[in-house]
């Protein structure tokens, strides 16, 4: 067994000059609690997040309605910052058999936000299968099944959005060295 914790915390601090009042420090952080287990063929493994403003770390979090809305937003009637909340996951549960070890994988993502008084909600979860094949000693093909669920944007007093599914399938090769 395995367990990964990790933190990131990141200061920033941004100066208007026309506009004095404007709050200008803005701290990001993110914790992350990630494990790996196994048991024989069966191997779990996930992993956890937490944080505010994970947008503002410049990660190349996604392009999901929850990774959009993980920036803080300046509210420009108080001239304060409102920290965007996310949490997200993943797990994978596998078991090999021979030189074929299938994956079921799960996550999500959801934010919430504020920007001028309305609240912003938004969640987004995929599904998966990944199927890694070992054909020769530095050769794999993976074929690979994910469904995605971008899940609703609730705006507070505003019937909620659904933003859609769709899915990903396709085949990796991969050569090791």
């Amino acid at each position: 067994m395995s367990i990964y914790p990790s933190f990131l915390y990141q200061h920033r601090t941004v100066d208007i000059p026309a506009n004095p009042g404007v709050e200008s420090n803005l701290d990001s952080y993110i914790g992350s609690l990630g494990f790996n287990v196994g048991f024989g063929p069966f191997a779990f493994s996930g992993e956890g997040n937490w944080g505010k403003n994970w947008g503002n770390t410049r990660g190349l979090i996604g392009n999901s309605m929850p990774a959009m809305l993980s920036s803080a937003i300046l509210d420009n009637m108080t001239m304060k910052i409102n920290d965007a909340e996310t949490y997200s996951f993943w797990l994978d549960a596998s078991y090999r058999i021979g030189p074929v070890t299938p994956h079921l994988i799960y996550g999500q993502m959801k934010t919430q936000n504020a920007f001028q008084g309305t609240d912003f909600d938004a969640g987004s979860r995929m599904w998966g299968v990944s199927i890694p094949i070992d054909l020769a000693k530095g050769f794999r093909i993976r074929p690979e099944f994910i469904w995605y669920d971008d899940g609703d944007l609730s705006i507070q007093g505003v019937e909620p959005f659904d933003l859609g599914k769709y899915a990903i399938y396709g085949v990796q090769f991969q050569v090791t060295f």
